[in-house]
């Protein structure tokens, strides 16, 4: 279980929450860089490609596109549109307070947020009150109509599962059939990487992730990242005004977004766990502002309005606050080369320690890409071989060489997956059960999506209780942690590709990737499968687990306690005989317990992870935010960030201008609604921009300031003497005049931020006092009297805070009168319940059936704690087949267990 420790609080941002000051005032916050829609068709897509992989991919710094409120049809992003088109949708809202979900519909959602709203500006106070509703519509289906309108006017290299940033007739292309003209033909795409991996996978296999969030004052998403290191896009498409279209007031709408660069990610993490008692993998704690004032890191800070598109950089911590009467955004995730890589390397290994699902598929992203852009590599070297001008275009097209890179650097992946599923040619022979992959396969434990070669169990495939067959399927890495069924042993191998097949396509890949390199070898040229397990010079994860599986003993499940006596044993365990250290950890592991989500059957035969290491930790500092892992963090993340992203292998410069560079958006005329461009990250971009080159020179933590000069374009900066003017500011004033206030910083202030902590109830005995008189109870009740009569006539505060406290006393005496009452809050009446009908059950009495009992703890249940929607694109094949793999649903109180194919 997780560690009994202080943990930091859930604290509301109230509604007037000043950003401007926040960023202004305090140090390590800045505003996140952006540029405006108009610079990428003035200056080309392919600069902006460029700037997205420098900044955001590799620099890992966020970055925002605003101007696209412009593009959008006014009519159909907007909350009436959605109602008559999609209002009788039933969905699933998020109570953020109950931590439960309801079922409602659309229209019912939208016609309600002015009430969910408006309970928070009833009073000053009214936002403290943690128990009022917080009703979140998230993660539900984009609409086919607002995604083709978002299509038309998103840079096609970012959008929704794109499977080409090529140009049309670029170098490459070839005919294709016209959609529109039966028997018409015209060039289609020249060769190009894709802008979402995602779109290599089979239909059927993909992850549908284009979702729409609709939130009011209040609802918030927890600190996170993006699920599998992926890049995440968000775009305001729609916000309320001071007067919705039915002439009611509103509330202005608005997102508050704190952000974070991805060379910060491992002190980020480090500062949630030993800080703040939180670990950001679980998502489930929306930092206070307090906590992060508090944090040395750099902060990132943006107010997100419509029309403004959001770029999250991979692995990159996140959390969001909306405010206003309504907010309506659409996001999706994209998966690249640079985020796979991340994905292997750390993702997916911390996702599979707090058991979170994998969506997205992995390892089969890299299969199938490989696939694809083998086909267009040769495809282009027979083009080459046909035309010697194809040739000369081909080698000279940044975009065909991008396509080389990426092919070789998938390959290194799909080397680290054939080399882990190699068994040991010492031990007997394995002969694995086939079964055809059809990627609906998951860890029973980890719940990651299982490419190939899979442990399971057919001794426990009734210990559910169900009437078919329940095989427990566990991967290879949970299974050399320790986990697995209760029967820990005797487990069969199971792989979902002929291995002859995976080993003739790792061959055929190898050598075009020496065909790449014009047949030139070098230290890095990929060898034969063989010759790269022995220059491994360590066991492969399929041998560890041939070996566990001889030695760990097998347990029968329905007698557990009949090997007791042979596991006993008298033997003295020797401790660090060679002199070697003991292990010490390198972070904070707070602990999971991952029973409500990994199979009922699963047991962890080695390390308890659910324990904290808080105890094993040594460190001398006694207090957590200056201890010996943040600094190791801090240290590591400074280093990081002095490379230069331009010297990245992952950035192709040959044919790159550093005079040629995309610029971020200068104050302009209109500039109620831009953020200044408050950055001291020079290095994030190499080449001169007028930014930087008609900057005056400043000191790291000073504020750049840019303005626009009407007659010569070009940016200018005011003298040193103006910047550090008591009366200057960097920031716009609402009506478009800019007016200087003082640029300077202040420091993290001890005295007027604190981290709330989480109160425990403590059981308080009540004071004895002595009976009050007759007099006394008749002057207390004429005082309160009088009180309520002082409120009515002032209107002040103390009216509304009265009947709540009447309200809360009435609530009570009905629910302890009435125990059938259900009511979470006790105190709270809910403002929106749901419209939906609950579905009528014919009770067991009725019809003379006995309830089934469930003793079996329920296997799955939904990603609540993960904002995961689990949409898998259509409906998947392998249900007739003869073997079937379900895992079960998680049905608080289920009256028979109750299977989902997944």
């Amino acid at each position: 279980m997780p560690a009994q420790r202080p943990r930091a609080s859930f604290e509301p941002i109230p509604p007037d929450f000043d950003v401007q000051a926040l960023v202004e005032n305090t140090e390590n916050f800045q505003y996140v860089d952006r540029i405006s829609v108009d610079v990428i068709q003035d200056q080309g897509i392919e600069k902006f490609e460029k700037l997205v992989l420098l900044h955001v991919v590799i620099g890992g710094k966020p970055l925002v596109i605003d101007g696209f409120e412009d593009l959008l049809d006014p009519w159909t992003f907007t909350p009436e549109w959605l109602a008559a088109n999609c209002g009788d949708k039933v969905e699933q809202a998020r109570n953020l307070t109950a931590k439960n979900n309801i079922a409602l519909t659309i229209a019912h959602y939208l016609k309600n947020m002015g009430l969910l709203t408006n309970q928070y500006f009833e009073t000053s106070s009214n936002y403290k009150d943690k128990n009022r509703q917080r009703i979140y519509l998230k993660d539900i289906d984009c609409p086919q109509v607002w995604h083709d309108k978002l299509r038309d006017q998103i840079p096609n290299s970012l959008f929704y599962l794109n499977e080409s940033t090529g140009e049309i007739n670029g170098p490459g292309s070839v005919d294709e059939p016209t959609p529109n003209a039966p028997g018409g033909r015209k060039k289609g795409r020249g060769i190009a990487r894709a802008g979402d991996l995602m779109s290599s996978l089979p239909p059927e296999m993909r992850a549908e992730n284009m979702m729409c969030y609709i939130g009011h004052e209040g609802t918030y998403t927890p600190s996170h990242r993006e699920m599998c290191a992926s890049l995440g896009q968000n775009i305001m498409v729609h916000a309320s005004t001071t007067v919705g279209e039915d002439g009611k007031p509103e509330k202005p709408g608005s997102s508050i977004w704190f952000m974070t660069e991805t060379k910060d990610r491992h002190r980020v993490s480090e500062y949630w766990l030993s800080v703040l008692g939180h670990d950001i993998e679980v998502e489930n704690h929306f930092a206070q502002v307090a906590a992060w004032k508090r944090a040395d890191f750099q902060k990132y800070v943006v107010e997100q309005r419509p029309g403004d598109f959001i770029l999250i950089p991979p692995m990159a911590p996140h959390q969001v606050w909306n405010r206003g009467t309504r907010t309506m955004k659409v996001a999706w995730n994209r998966t690249t080369v640079e985020t796979l890589e991340m994905a292997f390397d750390e993702a997916l290994p911390n996702a599979r320690m707090v058991c979170r699902d994998e969506q997205y598929k992995n390892k089969a992203i890299v299969y199938y890409t490989l696939l694809k852009y083998s086909t267009l590599l040769k495809q282009a070297k027979m083009q080459s071989e046909a035309s010697s001008e194809q040739a000369a275009l081909l080698r000279s097209s940044p975009k065909v060489r991008q396509v080389q890179k990426d092919f070789k650097r998938l390959f290194e992946l799909f080397k680290r997956i054939i080399l882990s599923e190699m068994f040991s040619q010492d031990m007997p022979k394995e002969h694995p059960e086939f079964m055809p992959f059809e990627s609906y396969v998951t860890c029973a434990y980890c719940r990651g999506n299982i490419f190939n070669r899979f442990l399971t169990c057919k001794a426990c495939v009734h210990a559910l209780g169900t009437e078919a067959e329940e095989p427990y399927d566990i991967c290879m890495d949970c299974y050399a942690m320790g986990r697995s069924c209760a029967c820990v042993s005797g487990m069969h191998w199971v792989e979902q590709w002929r291995w002859k097949d995976l080993l003739y396509k790792y061959e055929e890949w190898r050598k075009q990737v020496i065909d790449i390199d014009n047949g030139r070898l070098h230290e890095k040229t990929p060898m034969p499968l063989q010759e790269e397990k022995r220059s491994l010079q360590k066991k492969t994860l399929a041998q560890i687990c041939q070996e566990q599986l001889k030695a760990r003993p097998f347990k029968d499940y329905q007698n557990p306690n009949a090997n007791e006596d042979e596991e006993k044993s008298d033997e003295e365990i020797i401790v660090n005989d060679d002199g070697t250290r003991p292990y010490e950890p390198k972070g904070t592991l707070l602990g999971h317990d991952t029973r409500k989500v990994a199979d009922a059957r699963s047991v962890e035969a080695l390390v308890d992870f659910s324990v904290s290491n808080l105890n094993w930790l040594r460190d001398e500092d006694t207090t957590p935010a200056e201890s010996a892992r943040l600094r190791r963090r801090r240290e590591e993340a400074e280093r990081a960030k002095q490379m230069n992203p331009a010297e990245d292998e992952r950035f192709d410069g040959e044919d790159d201008d550093p005079q040629d560079q995309i610029e971020y958006s200068p104050v302009g005329n209109d500039e109620s609604l831009l953020d200044p461009a408050l950055r001291s990250n020079d290095a994030a971009l190499t080449g001169s921009s007028a930014m930087r080159d008609s900057a005056v020179s400043r000191d790291h933590d000073t504020p750049l300031f840019v303005a626009q000069d009407e007659e010569n374009d070009q940016a200018t900066a005011p003298p040193v003497d103006e910047m550090d003017a008591d009366d200057s500011s960097l920031y716009p004033e609402p009506n478009g005049v800019q007016v200087f206030r003082s640029a300077s910083k202040r420091g993290f202030d001890e005295t007027d931020n604190h981290i709330k902590l989480v109160s425990k109830r403590q059981r308080t005995e009540k004071s004895k006092t002595q009976a009050k008189s007759d007099a006394t109870r008749q002057f207390l009740k004429k005082k309160e009297k009088a009180q309520l009569e002082q409120a009515k006539k002032d209107g002040s505060e103390k009216l509304a805070e009265f009947r709540q406290q009447e309200l809360e006393k009435r609530k009570r005496a009905q629910l302890s009168s009435n125990p059938n009452v259900q009511d979470s809050t006790l105190h709270d009446v809910a403002i929106i319940q749901s419209d939906v009908a609950a579905p009528k059950t014919a009770s067991a009495a009725s019809n003379g059936t006995k309830k089934k009992s469930t003793k079996a703890r329920i296997a799955l249940e939904d990603d609540d704690d993960f904002d995961i929607k689990k949409g898998e694109g259509g409906k998947r094949k392998g249900y007739a087949k003869k073997r079937k793999r379900t895992m079960l649903l998680a049905i608080a109180n289920a009256e028979g267990a109750m299977t989902a194919r997944i």
